[in-house]
């Protein structure tokens, strides 16, 4: 079980002072549909973002009183690798122009055409 954080930006994207920052993740990572980065690190949530004002979060209160779910229970995923995904598998993804997230992409197909992460695949 996880306990869940949300985040959000607190500027728009052309903001003066968040905006040059949310360009520089954005063109690492992506940008999504209504402008803003894609994140995917702690260090750009927290370091980049939330250290400027670019960005707040919060979490979920324990006793359920803002309204929310407190808990989310998701099964378990088992070991993707090794054949675990069928030859006529496929996702089910975001685009805008292109691959929000080619990493996610990038890993299923190489799981499914060798049955290892990319990452693997490239170490032997």
């Amino acid at each position: 079980m996880w306990i869940i954080t949300y985040f959000w930006f607190t500027a728009p994207p052309n903001d003066a002072k968040c905006g040059p920052i949310y360009h520089n993740i954005g063109n690492a990572n992506g940008f999504t549909s209504d402008g803003f980065p894609v994140i995917l690190t702690a260090h750009e949530l927290n370091d980049e973002l939330e250290a400027n004002g670019c960005g707040a979060e919060a979490h979920e209160q324990p006793d359920g009183s803002n309204g929310g779910a407190v808990w989310l229970v998701c099964p378990a995923i088992p070991d993707p690798r090794n054949g675990a995904i069928a030859s006529d598998a496929f996702l089910d993804v975001t685009t805008h122009n292109s691959l929000l997230d080619s990493f996610v992409s990038n890993n299923f197909a190489c799981l499914k055409n060798t049955g290892k992460f990319c990452f693997e695949s490239s170490v032997e």
